[in-house]
């Protein structure tokens, strides 16, 4: 039940130019975003979430079913939180921003928090589209973060750790990839 927007989350699957899921948050853009002074809200104020995952991630049609391990389903109910948080907390969701989760994302990973990145994984152009009123919508995608990854980029920026994820991020999500900011373990 939606008491504010309505938002699903469409699944693309696979295809030969791009090998992995694609699941896209759709309603989002529908409520302008209180976008910060000095941005435009018909540029910047709507936007849409996506995050992209391993072709073999899980069977999408049991979690609408509600037969879907937390494992599995948390990518969705993560898009479905970000799509809703600007409208909780009258605010703005745009590139750089981390959100953190307060806890792991299931049981299988460590991954807690989120960092907004333009849609890096698709062809240029696909950052934006145009409404017919002249306004727009923005894309980002969504990043998995530990919470070392996530306390650096609030220390330093998202240009910084863009940086250090840089060879560890790749174009969907692995729950098991290195963490570029956790500190060596002591023998």
């Amino acid at each position: 039940m939606s008491f504010d927007i309505h938002v699903d989350v469409p699944v693309v699957p696979p295809t030969d130019a791009r090998p992995w899921i694609t699941l896209v948050t759709q309603g989002a853009g529908a409520r302008v975003m209180n976008a910060p002074d000095g941005l435009d809200p018909e540029e910047w104020g709507r936007a849409e979430y996506l995050i992209c995952l391993p072709p073999d991630w899980g069977s999408f049609e049991k979690a609408y079913m509600g037969d879907f391990s937390e494992t599995a389903y948390w990518p969705i109910r993560l898009l479905k939180t970000l799509a809703r948080l600007p409208i909780n907390e009258d605010g703005w969701l745009g590139w750089g921003h981390t959100v953190d989760n307060g806890q792991p994302f299931a049981d299988d990973t460590e991954l807690c928090e989120s960092l907004l990145l333009g849609p890096y994984s698709f062809d240029e152009g696909s950052a934006f589209c145009a409404l017919p009123d002249g306004g727009r919508v923005a894309f980002y995608q969504v990043v998995p973060l530990y919470r070392e990854e996530g306390d650096y980029a609030v220390a330093h920026n998202a240009d910084a750790l863009i940086n250090c994820l840089s060879d560890v991020v790749e174009d969907c999500v692995d729950i098991h990839r290195p963490n570029c900011c956790k500190e060596p373990e002591s023998a």
